[in-house]
């Protein structure tokens, strides 16, 4: 499953599980633009990035009750 979260700058391979949103595969990449563009919900030191998570991963679980979307070009924030 790909989901976005905040991970420090430089160390992108860690990252805080907590928020951690599930994203489409094709629309990761936009979504993730978007919310570092507009630094949504994240101090100087943090970037939002992509990771592939399983169902063995802390982040998974997170993933399954929050999520980002687009439509017509609007990322959105959903709960589930």
């Amino acid at each position: 499953m790909k989901v976005i979260a905040k991970s420090t700058k430089g160390q992108e391979f860690m990252y805080n599980a907590s928020s951690a949103h599930k994203v489409s595969e094709m629309s990761a990449k936009y979504i993730c633009k978007v919310l570092n563009e507009y630094k949504f919900r994240i101090s100087e030191n943090e970037v939002w990035f992509i990771h592939d998570v399983d169902r063995y991963d802390l982040a998974y679980e997170y993933a399954q009750f929050q999520k980002f979307t687009v439509r017509n070009g609007i990322v959105k924030e959903c709960a589930i």
